[in-house]
């Protein structure tokens, strides 16, 4: 039997080669989602079309629809109203949400006002989303919804930004990896970008990533996936050893001013709540406070990294010689667990595989469906 692997495929393998069975063999898929992957694909997909068509309006069009919905285990899925849909604490930022929001997240879940959302985001962090209601389920996840959606905008924004002010010619988009051996075995997998980039000589393979933190500066020396990609296209373009990150970082910077209605006193950064400008002096020497109150506005903008480096020759061939150990440790179906793997980022995540491993339940989990 052959095998067709592709990076997450083998980074999964390695991570628990337990977790690749019951994913890639068995076709089990968590119940309860995570919102990071689909966001990810509404970027990727929007950010993609800009790339070759420069047009912002239609790229915002494309990230609304496909963050609205998408397929989860071979269905088509509206993720506004899904209660087994997990966020990230970061994701939720009730500032960045407009008048239209709340308008919005009131006419589809009855949310009566902000008080009420606040009361709900206050009892999930104390009891935790599984203890709430269904009712309040809805209102906390289309309120995390609503705010990623904002995010998105501001980050294909910088996207844009950052690809008019460097991207001389776009040479490729979603460019396929397809490595086969002599054996039927087979490395897929598709590269985001190729660009020809401002001071740079050749090429540079870029991967599209989104984050809620920096990126290490070392991250593209030590990336297989990018080590993969440079394997496969360097002689497709250029004999380029250069790749990328380019890293929208989903943490938005609010860039809020303060300033006095009543003697326009700039008070950003302040604590004071209202403004403690000296008018004047009494007889006495006492100071007299304006006391005004503020005008607080708000300039949201999203933040971006772009890693570029060249990736050595030996990196490569070690990457490429894992993936054929672990495309032979499947053929001979070496499915071991990983007990050590099955929490990760400091244990506040469980593998989805966890009750299975531990407790034998299979309850958490369906088959995904055929096409």
């Amino acid at each position: 039997m052959s095998i067709r692997l592709s990076h997450s495929a083998s980074s999964r393998y390695q991570e628990c080669p337990r977790s690749y069975k019951y994913h890639y063999v068995m076709n089990y898929r968590p119940t309860v989602q995570s919102s990071a992957l689909l966001f990810g694909t509404a970027i990727d997909k929007s950010a993609e079309h800009y790339a070759t068509t420069k047009d912002f309006h239609e790229t915002i069009k494309i990230f609304n629809d496909t963050w609205k919905e998408q397929e989860i285990s071979g269905k088509l899925t509206d993720l506004r109203f899904l209660l087994n849909f997990t966020y990230s604490n970061r994701d939720l930022d009730l500032d960045l949400l407009k008048k239209e929001d709340f308008d919005e997240l009131t006419g589809n879940t009855g949310c009566a006002d902000l008080d009420t959302l606040e009361r709900i985001i206050h009892d999930k962090g104390i009891v935790g989303y599984k203890e709430l209601q269904d009712e309040h389920k809805l209102v906390f996840n289309y309120a995390n919804w609503l705010c990623l959606k904002r995010k998105g905008h501001y980050m294909l924004k910088e996207f844009k930004r950052v690809f008019d002010e460097n991207v001389e010619e776009v040479l490729g988009t979603q460019v396929k990896i397809d490595l086969e051996d002599e054996n039927g075995n087979s490395v897929v997998g598709f590269a985001d970008f190729v660009f020809k980039w401002k001071g740079q000589e050749k090429p540079v393979v870029f991967d599209l990533k989104t984050s809620g933190i920096e990126y290490e500066e070392d991250a593209v020396v030590k990336s297989p996936q990018l080590g993969l990609y440079v394997f496969s296209l360097s002689e497709k373009y250029e004999n380029t050893r250069a790749a990328g990150f380019l890293v929208l970082n989903k943490n938005i910077s609010k860039n809020k001013t303060k300033k006095c209605k009543e003697c326009g006193k700039d008070c950003t950064g302040s604590r004071v709540k209202t403004c403690d400008a000296i008018e004047q002096k009494t007889a006495n020497g006492k100071d007299i406070r304006c006391n005004g109150e503020f005008i607080e506005t708000m300039y949201p903008v999203a933040r971006s990294q772009v890693l570029i480096n060249d990736i050595n020759e030996h990196f490569v061939e070690t990457v490429v010689e894992n993936f054929n150990e672990v495309q032979k440790a499947i053929q001979a179906e070496v499915f071991p667990r990983c007990f050590s793997n099955c929490y990760k980022y400091n244990n506040t995540v469980r593998c989805a595989f966890y009750s299975i491993c531990h407790e034998g339940k299979f309850e958490d989990l369906e088959v995904k469906e055929s096409k």
